[in-house]
């Protein structure tokens, strides 16, 4: 069983969330990874997984943790601590955490402990309507936010990327959309959630006209100037298309490494 006590403050940017997990079965698994995708898409706070009370984790499980700890090495916007008693758990995520921002102890009081001192990423986000306006407006509201967190070195490529995901809700998923950019040490992360559960696709079609904008030629774009990209399901049937750029106007990164494309 999984249990989501969400702390103060609604979601997105809650201060606190915890997952807890009395189970370490397969399918346990897969359904902790899912919760933990669509939890982290919202970029809480900060994330607690509980496992104190799993005897021994199925193999699947660990993976899922370890997909946990891979993805914060990508972005790790989000600090997440995971409290689990199996030494060989802690062993193999404190193995794969990158950056600092994924801590691993025996306990939920020790967890959290090490997760108090970590400062919060900063948000900027706003609602979109579709319309032939829309992607200028989002291109504008990403510059302003790079502009103030003094992050002009990567106002281009931001402002690119930003356009190529505004530009496929505009066209495929005719809804609403939330924009939401994010900062953190060494990362800039950008996000449209819309309403539409299709998953974008990247396409190699050439064509005369050159790019073509939400074709699936837009996405090799985004995947070309960004660190990693990807896909996350929402619970309301929508999605969040997501990419993360290098900020080279912040203090290097440890965990920095050449760029990669993946999808979830």
């Amino acid at each position: 069983m999984i249990e989501v006590d969400v702390g103060p403050g609604p979601v997105p940017f809650a201060r606190h969330v915890t997952l807890r997990v009395t189970e370490g079965d397969p399918l346990e698994a897969k359904r902790l990874r899912r919760q933990i995708i669509t939890l982290l898409a919202e970029q809480p706070r900060e994330l607690v997984c509980d496992l104190t009370e799993v005897d021994r984790a199925a193999p699947e499980m660990l993976e899922a943790l370890r997909a946990l700890a891979r993805h914060q090495a990508e972005w790790p916007g989000t600090p997440v601590g995971v409290a689990c008693g199996d030494p060989r758990v802690q062993r193999q995520l404190l193995r794969d955490a990158r950056g600092g921002r994924l801590v691993v102890g025996s306990s939920v009081p020790v967890v959290e402990a090490m997760l108090a001192p970590m400062p919060p990423a900063e948000h900027a986000t706003t609602t979109l309507e579709p319309g032939l306006t829309t992607p200028r407006s989002a291109r504008a509201f990403v510059a302003r936010a790079c502009l103030r967190w003094q992050a002009r070195s990567i106002i281009g490529h931001a402002c690119l990327v930003t356009s190529e995901l505004v530009t496929n809700v505009v066209l495929h998923a005719d809804t609403t959309a939330r924009l939401t950019i994010s900062r953190c040490p060494g990362r800039l992360r950008i996000a449209v959630q819309d309403g539409d559960e299709t998953r974008p696709a990247t396409s190699w079609a050439a064509s005369s006209e050159g790019p073509l904008i939400g074709s699936g030629r837009g996405l090799l774009l985004v995947s070309s100037v960004c660190r990693a990209w990807g896909v996350h399901p929402t619970e309301d049937n929508g999605k969040i298309v997501w990419a993360v750029l290098d900020d080279t106007s912040a203090a290097p990164d440890p965990a920095r490494r050449p760029p990669t494309s993946r999808r979830r």
